[in-house]
């Protein structure tokens, strides 16, 4: 079973359409460099974005998102997983492929 899952890319893009999607509700922070960092949160699903590298890190568990961020008490299949993967995409336009 894959539950938590801590993911980086640097999908080009990827970070402006995060930004501008409606789903979610970036706030930032500013590092002691002066970067900043824009986090969301999203069915117990967080979005990080860093900027000035566009890297986008998504952490949380996919078996939560799965069930809209309210529980993990079913099972979680590869089939489950299969369509959370493509809804991420359509959704958020994350590819993991």
């Amino acid at each position: 079973m894959i539950d938590y899952v801590n993911v980086k890319t640097t999908q080009s893009g990827l970070a402006e359409k995060l930004l501008a999607n409606s789903k979610l509700d970036f706030s930032y922070k500013v590092t002691d460099k002066g970067n900043k960092i824009w986090e969301a949160s999203y069915a117990n699903m967080k979005f990080s974005i860093f900027e000035p590298s566009n890297i986008v890190k998504l952490q949380g568990s996919l078996h939560y998102l799965y069930n809209d961020g309210n529980h993990n008490q079913n099972d979680f299949k590869r089939t489950d997983l299969s369509k959370l993967v493509y809804d991420l995409h359509l959704n958020f336009g994350i590819n993991l492929d």
